[in-house]
């Protein structure tokens, strides 16, 4: 009777990502509602959507360790090369230098945790900022997995990668509602990021992400609208 039974936009509610982008603006992050914030079902869906869309046979991508089970198995799927950079040696996270020493001409992404999962451990923001000026030294893409941003305690602050000066167009950030706020029965996540990157990113990708999955891609109307009061 209220209309609330149909398909929603790939993108999500238009209402609901214009929420996010407020709520993005305490962590000094500023994104487009219309072309650069992504509504999905689960942070599985949308890791393996962005790597569908930004890698190929024989690149490689940077996972580092111990991390979220799915990250590895998606990259796989896709044909390229892991490799595995074992933070237990720096106090499990990993370090600018680390990282500069695992980056060869075929890497094309690295994946980052922080707060990471499973060790709870937060990146230092002054790591971080290193990790950023590694990142767009060589123009590789970011995926910054910071679904648990709200789980941060001892009067420590999350800072996202992606508030970094020129580190918008590198990051592709996923953030999400099932672990900050709850909502485990919504499964709702979001991907964030510019339509258009830098230098090395001359294609739509958050477009390309889009069509990549219109077919099967669309998250419950009744779980956005739930989400966004």
């Amino acid at each position: 009777e209220k209309g609330q039974t149909s398909y929603t936009s790939n993108w999500g509610l238009a209402e609901l990502r214009e929420e996010i982008a407020k709520y993005l603006a305490r962590y000094n992050m500023s994104y487009n509602p219309k072309s650069e914030i992504l509504v999905t079902v689960g942070v599985s869906e949308a890791v393996d959507a962005v790597l569908r869309s930004i890698l190929n046979p024989g690149d490689e991508i940077i996972v580092c360790e111990p991390c979220y089970v799915s990250y590895q198995p998606l990259a796989q799927l896709c044909d390229v090369k892991l490799v595995h950079l074992d933070t237990s040696v720096n106090g499990f996270y990993p370090t600018a230098s680390q990282i500069e020493d695992a980056i060869t001409e075929k890497t094309k992404a690295i994946m980052l945790c922080s707060p990471i999962n499973p060790t709870g451990r937060m990146i230092p923001a002054d790591e971080l900022e290193k990790i950023a000026g590694v990142i767009k030294k060589h123009q590789i893409w970011c995926l910054s997995d910071e679904v648990y941003c709200e789980l941060v305690y001892d009067g420590h602050k999350h800072v996202s990668i992606g508030s970094f000066p020129g580190m918008k167009d590198y990051t592709i950030v996923l953030n999400g509602f099932s672990k900050a706020f709850d909502r485990m029965e919504n499964r709702l996540y979001c991907l964030l990021g510019r339509t258009y990157g830098a230098d090395l990113q001359t294609t739509p990708v958050f477009y390309n992400l889009c069509s990549n999955y219109e077919s099967v891609w669309c998250c419950r109307r009744f779980a956005q609208r739930m989400v966004r009061s």
